[in-house]
């Protein structure tokens, strides 16, 4: 009998990790624990642990709204996972950006709207522009 229980426990373990394993990687967070090799069961656990705490739905709510490094800082993960985590999750931050500032533009965009000419381009422009009239 204690033979059973203890294989229903274990079922129930590898059910329960398997659950935490869906969710995180539903929520976008399985990918980059992955890539810095920390998608052990405690860090998972800890990682949909804080995100259900914050309401968090997404990597992209975590990244979103700079809350990086308290997300990275519960992991209790060793130095260099932090800065790799913290490194792949920059992505994110830049796209989470676009994302955000594009929705709230209702003019069609390419992507070169913010790209500003230097100087030297001004005065080169000016220059071209001068010969072409003369």
């Amino acid at each position: 009998r204690a033979a059973a229980e203890r294989v229903a426990a274990e079922k129930a373990a590898a059910a329960a990790l398997a659950d935490r394993k869906a969710k995180a990687a539903s929520m976008g967070l399985l990918q980059p624990l992955m890539a810095v090799n920390a998608d052990d069961d405690g860090t998972i656990g800890r990682a949909v642990q804080w995100c259900d705490d914050q309401g968090a739905e997404c990597l992209d709510d975590i990244v979103k709204f700079g809350l990086t490094d308290e997300f990275i800082a519960t992991l209790h993960l060793k130095a260099i996972q932090r800065k790799k985590l913290s490194a792949a999750m920059q992505p994110t931050v830049s796209l989470a950006s676009a994302l955000s500032d594009r929705s709230h533009s209702s003019a069609p965009t390419n992507g070169h709207e913010n790209i500003k000419p230097s100087p030297d381009a001004n005065t080169l422009l000016t220059t071209h522009d001068e010969n072409q009239n003369t």
